[in-house]
């Protein structure tokens, strides 16, 4: 996928700016779209920007909407994503309501962009926000 690859090039030095996955991702999104359609029918959320959405669970914050993309961490967040995790080990707690800032799907997972980074939405076989 175009998040792997730009990842790669990233993790193997090439790249040494730490906003250069994100910055090419939009550039990627801007051109080829996000996709607004899930592949997997049978989870069904409408991510749109601007909207509210309640993690259901804790949620891992990450820099790049990927499973694979390494933690935003407890000092990165912003001040009000601080006042969500209570453990401060960058998982923003159940029951926060975080605001949709971008979203982004790949394969069966759906990613929603807040303040302090990227959570998942979704994936093939759970649903993480309402």
């Amino acid at each position: 996928s175009p998040l792997e690859f730009l990842e790669r090039i990233k993790a193997d030095g090439y790249a040494t700016s730490s906003t250069y996955v994100s910055t090419c991702m939009e550039v990627v999104n801007e051109l080829y779209g996000t996709g607004t359609t899930n592949t997997d029918t049978s989870i069904k959320v409408d991510l749109k920007k601007g909207k509210n959405y309640t993690l259901l669970s804790n949620m891992a914050v990450r820099k790049n909407p990927s499973k694979g993309s390494p933690l935003v961490g407890y000092a990165r967040f912003t001040a009000d994503g601080k006042k969500h995790d209570a453990n401060k080990n960058g998982y923003l707690d159940a029951g926060t309501v975080v605001t949709c800032k971008d979203y982004y799907f790949y394969s069966d997972e759906g990613w929603l962009r807040c303040p302090s980074g990227w959570v998942c939405a979704y994936d093939a076989t759970s649903v993480y926000v309402k």
